[in-house]
């Protein structure tokens, strides 16, 4: 479109294409107004005449944005010549391809909104719920009708089904946000189709979609990321002493979760943790590397989780999966659902924006997948993970599922979502056959 044709395009859908445009490549609180008239080429007095605010321009922008994509889903799953399982892999598919010829930038703007501003603005994530429960409803009525006509198994409840697929595929678009490789979003197309068709089942009863809930599993005495930090040896009876580098990374983990990396200041920080700044300047130099430390704080702290429930022998790996799986969602459910998966909320503020942090996310991000990826090829040696998949693809799906079972529960406080995900990690890891995986 010529830059005359788009100036004939009214002034309100003018600065809500500009706006799509920004808040993907900048974030939300990237985004500023002048940055929006000066994209769709608008005069200030337009945008508050339409709008009034930018909070009131932003519900819009997600509202239409909100609307396309669940006309989009409609489409795919009123399709006669499919059953319910292609329609859904295909709606999935052209989603991923959309994805790949934005250069890898634009993934889903409700999943990148919710990590950005649910928490912290109550009536954003009032309006990401409502777009994510449209979308999970319409899933749940497709796969209904499909469980009828014995197209979708059938010992799962088409909700949970409906919560499972919403989820790994928001957590499938953070982890190529970040990584920039479309192999993982090809493997979660296939791992989809596992999560739903009957013959997954085939005649063993070992993976059959599991009651256990992530509420309910191993390892309730999960410690918060912030808790974990050494410190120097002290006597019994006087208080523990921190380092103004562990005060301001205890903060900064706290700020960031809350507020985003364009929400988080240095003054901020200092004010909050008690630390001159000085010894921020000392310890870190500038903001991007404080957040690169807290990051590299936040990325051990899951190595180490992931380590622990591998070393408990005694339990098959679905079940050291649904201890892992258990601790993080302790940990969210006691943060009031603040502490949900920082590397993508920071993934998702900035992918486009810092290439540096993007990197050292998809650092962080691999050296979780080769963990997880060695843990689930162990349990195939062992017999209690399935062998249909091959490590890598069944990491990429239990990857997404956990991370896109935050990014929505954070905005719907449907906690019910993370039972449903948890299930859906035992179902895909468990075998066919095999005494183990059913122990």
């Amino acid at each position: 479109m010529t830059s005359a044709a788009a100036r004939r395009i009214p002034h309100r859908d003018r600065m809500l294409r500009a706006g799509n445009q920004l808040f993907y490549r900048h974030g939300y609180h990237g985004t500023s107004v002048d940055a929006i008239l000066a994209e769709a080429h608008a005069p200030k007095g337009s945008f508050y005449h339409h709008f009034g605010s930018k909070e009131s321009f932003g519900f819009a922008v997600l509202q239409q944005y909100g609307d396309g994509r669940l006309g989009f889903l409609n489409r795919w799953l009123e399709r006669s010549d499919l059953d319910v399982v292609d329609r859904i892999i295909g709606y999935h598919a052209e989603l991923v391809e959309r994805f790949r010829r934005t250069g890898w930038e634009k993934a889903c703007l409700a999943g990148k909104l919710s990590n950005e501003v649910a928490w912290s603005s109550p009536p954003f994530r009032e309006q990401l719920s409502s777009v994510f429960t449209e979308s999970r409803d319409v899933l749940r009525n497709a796969l209904a009708k499909g469980q009828e006509r014995d197209e979708v198994r059938a010992d799962a409840p088409a909700e949970a089904l409906a919560d499972a697929v919403q989820a790994i595929i928001q957590g499938g678009f953070i982890a190529a946000l970040a990584l920039r490789d479309g192999n993982s979003l090809t493997q979660i197309t296939a791992a989809i189709a596992d999560l739903l068709r009957p013959e997954r089942l085939g005649d063993s009863p070992h993976n059959k979609w599991s009651t256990a809930t992530a509420t309910s599993a191993a390892g309730r005495d999960a410690a918060l990321p912030t808790v974990r930090a050494s410190t120097p040896p002290h006597r019994a009876d006087a208080p523990p002493k921190r380092s103004h580098r562990e005060a301001l990374l205890r903060e900064g983990l706290r700020q960031i979760f809350m507020n985003g990396c364009h929400g988080t200041t240095v003054d901020g920080l200092l004010a909050a943790s008690g630390v001159p700044k000085g010894s921020f300047y000392h310890h870190f130099g500038t903001k991007d590397a404080f957040v690169s430390a807290v990051l590299e704080r936040y990325g051990a702290f899951h190595l180490e989780r992931l380590a622990n429930w591998q070393g408990q022998d005694d339990l098959t790996t679905a079940q050291q999966l649904s201890g892992y799986f258990a601790d993080l969602v302790a940990i969210f459910l006691r943060s009031d659902h603040l502490y949900s998966d920082l590397s993508g909320k920071i993934v998702c503020e900035l992918a486009v924006a810092s290439d540096p942090l993007r990197e050292q996310v998809a650092d962080n991000l691999r050296s979780f997948l080769d963990a997880l990826e060695l843990m689930l090829a162990a349990g195939q040696r062992r017999g209690d993970v399935t062998a249909d998949r091959e490590p890598e693809a069944l990491t990429a799906a239990i990857h997404a599922l956990i991370d896109g079972a935050f990014l929505v529960v954070q905005s719907t406080r449907d906690d019910n979502t993370l039972d449903s995900v948890a299930a859906a990690i035992g179902s895909l890891v468990q075998c066919r056959t095999g005494d183990r995986s059913g122990r």
